[in-house]
């Protein structure tokens, strides 16, 4: 049951948001998610029915991707990602965040992954790209190691004090390198829009190898560190 008081107050922009967030949430998503947070949260929709919409618009996105709707796949997986951001701040707006929230929330992002990586690499055997095919896996790669590193640490390696913050000029904080989260705007949205437009081109191979290496060196990074910690000890 929600409490009349969560609803009826209002809150700032600050108490929904992050104190750091990825570049693409701060720059692409959040204009658009933070006053439809606020109009939903009004509304009282349930941040778990976000969660399910963004779920469903990221399975839509990887049927449009096998079947070849490369731009209705951008667009799909575009408005997965701005509820999957919704739902948090609606949670925290209305004072509904729960244990069961954040789980489900999770598991749908964990589900929205998989079957994007799987669209995708279809898409580069189909197409025979061997490229747009390694995509996928070495994202997948890129997953794995970040939440082992931060199980082992229990810190991101993506976070604020691992690797520095920026300030924008609308006060706000965006992390210094690369998140998943924008590796997964890149490779699920921006790849599909540059095949959509411009078919298999050479710039969709390039857009695929730059794709490609911000993993790997994620990836590396994170070898490097552990290597590191396990020999200071």
């Amino acid at each position: 049951m929600i409490h009349p008081k969560a609803v009826s107050k209002k809150r700032t922009n600050k108490e929904i948001i992050k104190d750091v967030d990825a570049f693409v949430t701060v720059v692409l998503i959040d204009p658009i998610a933070i006053p439809l947070a606020k109009t939903l949260a009004r509304l009282r929709v349930s941040p778990n029915a976000i969660t399910t919409a963004s779920l469903l618009f990221a399975i839509l996105s990887g049927y449009a991707l096998v079947n070849a709707q490369y731009l209705a796949a951008a667009i799909s997986y575009y408005l997965s990602i701005l509820l999957d951001c919704v739902d948090g701040k609606v949670a925290r707006a209305t004072g509904r965040t729960s244990n069961f929230g954040r789980e489900y929330d999770a598991a749908a992002d964990t589900i929205s992954t998989l079957i994007l990586s799987i669209s995708t690499a279809m898409v580069g055997i189909n197409t025979h790209n061997i490229f747009m095919t390694i995509v996928p896996i070495t994202y997948l790669g890129d997953l794995w190691t970040a939440t082992s590193y931060h199980n082992a640490t229990r810190q991101s390696i993506d976070n604020s004090k691992a690797s520095g913050a920026y300030k924008l000029p609308n006060n706000r904080m965006i992390y210094a390198r690369p998140t998943p989260f924008d590796k997964a705007f890149y490779n699920f949205v921006i790849i599909p829009l540059v095949l959509g437009v411009l078919q298999q081109s050479v710039l969709t191979i390039l857009v695929c190898i730059i794709s490609i290496l911000l993993s790997a060196l994620a990836i590396g990074a994170r070898i490097i560190r552990a290597i590191k910690s396990a020999a200071a000890k």
